[in-house]
């Protein structure tokens, strides 16, 4: 009797394993990979990016959490990224970096979508004057979300520092930094039933036009705003 019941607690054990052990085997998400409904790609640069929305900064070594709330976009830019005063400077803390990118908990292979270098305009650098305007040198993983479902997702990045490096601005400690974002991505509004006679509904050019000014706005604020900077 005792051999039987040891028996069915290995069994029962076994079982419970192996949605775990499988769900650690599975792999990295590629480019045109499914996350649910929406997809991954590259070719992030032109793109508004979950930054201008969501603050980008990893605070200290250790975890840092926090909550933002994104509109209904057809594509969001979702890589964290690095700047420094010059692209020597950027290249050199690159070296020093590894990363790690999860959406809703699966991993994403960032290797296999490359980075981008970018002209990213900053103000209220130490050192400058709170308004001048220094276009600092930008590298950024190249990871585009297609598609973002409504609703709360969780993006998880994580930046390896083998080494003290100087940006130029700051002097950032070695250490594991890991920024944990809990984003909400607002439902798309319901449209408008047309009206008879072939006439434009009322309201739909003032709707048209908010649309516009705030994907200019969250452009604006992502060029800005996009770096993974250590704060």
């Amino acid at each position: 009797m005792k051999t039987r019941l040891i028996g069915i607690t290995i069994l029962v054990v076994a079982i419970l394993a192996v949605p775990g052990a499988l769900y650690a085997q599975e792999p990295a998400a590629q480019p045109d990979d499914s996350i649910g409904e929406m997809v991954l790609k590259a070719g992030g640069s032109e793109i508004v990016p979950i930054w201008a929305f969501c603050v980008p900064a990893f605070l200290n070594p250790g975890v840092t959490t926090t909550e933002c709330s994104v509109p209904p976009l057809p594509e969001l830019t979702i890589g964290h990224g690095w700047f420094s005063a010059d692209e020597t400077l950027r290249d050199s803390n690159w070296q020093a970096m590894t990363w790690e990118l999860y959406l809703d908990g699966r991993q994403v292979d960032l290797s296999a979508f490359g980075t981008y270098d970018a002209d990213l305009p900053q103000k209220g650098l130490p050192g400058r004057d709170a308004d001048e305007e220094v276009i600092t040198k930008l590298r950024s993983w190249d990871v585009v979300l297609g598609n973002p479902t409504a609703g709360a997702h969780t993006l998880r990045s994580v930046l390896h520092l083998s080494q003290q490096v100087d940006d130029g601005f700051h002097v950032t400690e070695a250490g594991t930094y890991e920024l944990v974002v809990n984003f909400t991505v607002e439902a798309a509004p319901a449209k408008a039933l047309p009206e008879t006679g072939g006439t434009t509904p009322s309201g739909t050019l003032p709707l048209w036009l908010g649309v516009g000014g705030l994907l200019l706005l969250a452009l604006g604020l992502g060029l800005r705003r996009v770096s993974g900077h250590v704060r």
